[in-house]
């Protein structure tokens, strides 16, 4: 069972973002840069996804922390001073529209705290309570900043308790990705 209770913080932050209305970055890596800017980290695989795949993209660059003995590349291997597990980075055609960084849960409060100091309070902050099928509830914290045209929000809990996630997108990425559903549904349905 999920109850959701939205809590909408009032006015807006008192500190300014770095570039208003500048569309986030993860790093050095700009939400609306090329793909070669994500192809210059040497652990950063870009690929063409399949045809059947290019809903949320066309193309789709990973990031994914090396075993116990691989090098990290420190530009990217940390975010608000926690260890990133794992970055995706989708693309319409060689423009980056969203980023999804794989954080540990136990880092939540460390990043939300570096988060707050360089875009001050978020604009919109949402509790939901989640159950596990042993019955255990856990209350998850999703906050949300915008510049811009972008959007970065962070849950403290995503599809699972030991996996939190940011997020970063461009307003136009989830138009698109609904319109390509759309578009799939609709071809689908003609082949019934």
């Amino acid at each position: 069972m999920k109850v959701v209770l939205v809590l909408l913080l009032a006015g807006m932050s008192s500190v300014s973002l770095a570039a208003e209305g500048q569309p986030f970055s993860f790093k050095e890596i700009p939400l609306n840069s090329n793909i070669d800017v994500a192809n210059s980290y040497s652990q950063v695989l870009c690929k063409e996804l399949p045809e059947d795949k290019k809903v949320f993209g066309d193309k789709q660059c990973i990031y994914s922390r090396p075993g116990p003995y691989g090098q990290l590349d420190p530009r990217i291997a940390t975010f608000g001073g926690a260890s990133v597990d794992a970055i995706v980075m989708n693309y319409f055609g060689d423009t980056l529209k969203s980023i999804a960084v794989s954080v540990s849960p136990k880092n939540y409060i460390q990043i939300v705290d570096a988060l707050r100091e360089k875009y001050g309070k978020p604009q919109k902050e949402e509790k939901e309570l989640l159950q596990t099928k042993s019955g255990a509830t856990f209350e998850n914290t999703i906050l949300t900043w915008q510049s811009g045209p972008s959007t970065l929000m962070i849950r403290k809990y995503f599809g699972r308790i030991d996996s939190s996630v940011l997020k970063f997108e461009m307003g136009d990425y989830l138009e698109e990705v609904s319109r390509r559903r759309a578009k799939r549904s609709k071809s689908g349905a003609s082949d019934l």
